[in-house]
């Protein structure tokens, strides 16, 4: 493993919130809400804690975005798949504005790739943990400065959107020539 978090401990992810948003920033912590409002009632793994929008009762990402960034990950000369769990619950399945991304970056943040867009139809708006994944090199050169960012957005009234991750885990592996 490259790089593994159950989020028991900090360590070292980023939240930045858009100036309008006025509630359900990203946390880190032990699902409150019991999962009556598409949030969700336990963590993915077992281990305890996770990262939600609005860990609080009656609290879902409202009016703006709020991003969750890993720290930097070092994958200068090869490259890696990431798995995680992930949530996500809207109640609004028409608008293509209330949706979780995932995207990658290979230059500390400069630039981002979007490597999942999830709803704004289907199961996948409807809560549930889901196992999810990528290949960092389908969808940037894998370099010493890359990173990944969770991007959770209620941008259209009267929505209620509710996400998480847990699980996070960077399995590192090196193409050898024939």
């Amino acid at each position: 493993m490259q790089f593994e978090d159950d989020f028991e401990t900090d360590k070292g992810w980023t939240v930045v919130d858009s100036p309008d948003l006025t509630d359900g920033t990203w946390e880190r912590g032990s699902p409150f809400g019991g999962g009556s409002r598409g949030d969700p009632p336990t963590d993915f793994d077992g281990s305890g804690q996770c990262y939600v929008t609005g860990n609080r009762g009656g609290s879902d990402v409202d009016d703006g975005t709020t991003y969750l960034i890993s720290p930097v990950i070092d994958l200068a000369g090869s490259d890696a798949i990431i798995h995680y769990g992930r949530w996500f619950s809207t109640n609004q399945s028409s608008t293509r504005d209330d949706v979780l991304l995932v995207e990658v970056s290979n230059n500390d943040g400069q630039d981002w790739e979007v490597a999942r867009i999830v709803g704004p139809k289907g199961r996948e708006t409807r809560g549930g943990w889901i196992t999810d994944g990528f290949r960092v090199g389908d969808f940037v050169v894998p370099s010493d400065q890359v990173r990944v960012r969770l991007v959770a957005s209620d941008l259209q009234a009267p929505s209620v959107v509710e996400a998480g991750l847990d699980a996070f885990v960077v399995q590192r592996f090196v193409c050898e020539g024939d």
